[in-house]
This record gives C-alpha cells, sequence and structure tokens, in this order.
C-alpha cells in the first residue's frame, strides 16, 4: 500500500470530495440566473434547507455549504502533509483563507491547482488514486443531482474504476459490485449514491 496508512485513507479519499464538492457547487451556483425560483430548486437538489437565509447565505455564509466543504477539505488536507505535496497542501489553506475573507475569485483555480499538484507532485500511487476516487465519486454525485450530461458521468466512473484497479486499497474502499451499481444508476439517471465497506465515508457525505 505505499506509505499511506489505513487510517489515512479517509482523509485523502474525502480531500477529493470536498474540493470537488466545493468547486462543482461554486462553478453551478454562479452560472444560475438571479430569480429566487431557480436558486431555490438548485439548492433542494442539494438537499439544503434555507428556509431561514438566503441561498447565497446558504452556500457563501460562515457556515454555509461552500465555505464548510473547503475547510472540510482543508482539514483533511493538513492531516496528510507527510504524504500530499506541500504545495497542494497551500492551496487548500490559501481557498480557506480567501473564501473566509469573503473573496470566492479563486476558488476554482484552488481545486484544479490542488487536483492537478497531487497528479503530479505525489509520489505514493495509494494517496493519488484515493484523491481521485474521492474526487470522482463527488463528481459522480453532483452530475446525477443535476441530470447532467451522462458522457461526463460515464467518463467519471472510468476514472473512478481505473482508480480502484489501480489501488488495491481504493478497490477495497469501493467494491467492483458499488461500480456496477454506479454505473446502473447512471443509466437510469438516478442519484449516484457511493456506499464503501468504510462507515466514516457513508456518514460524512453531507453538504451542510
Amino acid at each position: 500500500m505505499g506509505i499511506v496508512s489505513l487510517s489515512d485513507l479517509d482523509k485523502l479519499f474525502w480531500a477529493g470530495r470536498y474540493c470537488e464538492r466545493a468547486r462543482g457547487i461554486y462553478e453551478r451556483y454562479v452560472a444560475l440566473p438571479s430569480d429566487g425560483g431557480v436558486r431555490l430548486d438548485f439548492l433542494a437538489r442539494l438537499g439544503i434547507d434555507c428556509n431561514d437565509s438566503s441561498p447565497h447565505i446558504a452556500l457563501f455564509g460562515g457556515d454555509g455549504a461552500i465555505v464548510n466543504a473547503l475547510r472540510m477539505w482543508r482539514e483533511n488536507v493538513l492531516c496528510l502533509r507527510y504524504v500530499l505535496s506541500c504545495r497542494a497542501v497551500i492551496q487548500a489553506e490559501k481557498a480557506v483563507t480567501e473564501c473566509e475573507e469573503g473573496n470566492f475569485d479563486n476558488l476554482v483555480l484552488r481545486s484544479y491547482a490542488f487536483f492537478g499538484m497531487t497528479e503530479d507532485l505525489t509520489f505514493d500511487n495509494t494517496a493519488r488514486c484515493c484523491v481521485t476516487a474521492g474526487r470522482m465519486c463527488e463528481k459522480l454525485d453532483l452530475l446525477s443531482r443535476f441530470c447532467e450530461d451522462t458522457f461526463a458521468a460515464q467518463d467519471a466512473l472510468n476514472r473512478l474504476s481505473a482508480a480502484c484497479a489501480d489501488s488495491p486499497a481504493v478497490q477495497n474502499m469501493i467494491s467492483q459490485s458499488a461500480l456496477q451499481l454506479i454505473d446502473g444508476d447512471i443509466r437510469s439517471n438516478n442519484v449516484v449514491t457511493v456506499k464503501s465497506r468504510t462507515p466514516y465515508l457513508e456518514s460524512n457525505n453531507e453538504f451542510s
């Protein structure tokens, strides 16, 4: 399994998921029209109830879904300095600092930089595959929630399958039967759910 400990597999997986979650929600939201009903429907698809606040606050406020995802991304990444490159870790730290100051302009850049640096500068194969698996699981979830391009979903599934094939540790987290269920969800236009043999992975899949 390389230098990655079993206890850090979850952190790597969720670093990928939370980073992709923040970016994915942000990019979709800023592309929406200003119509309040459209924005409320958007949040409903994410399972976010914003009865007590505006859609913008529900996502970008101090406890909003995007800010929370960024903080959880950073929390997981900070525990992984020994395996991820310092440059990748810095992307998470800077993203949270900027967004807590109300500056979301670099969020997409930070997330793509993190994934690129993880792929290029992380020498442990298990770590790379685990981050990729988390990212693809989140991407599949978001694509299916918004009934988006099935070709993109199939590509994400292919990349998730490749990560499982390249790492026995990741394959132990996401079984072949789980991949087959995801494929069925894509073909049936259902919301993709990724079940794992590790309870932590299931219980932490929250947007708010």
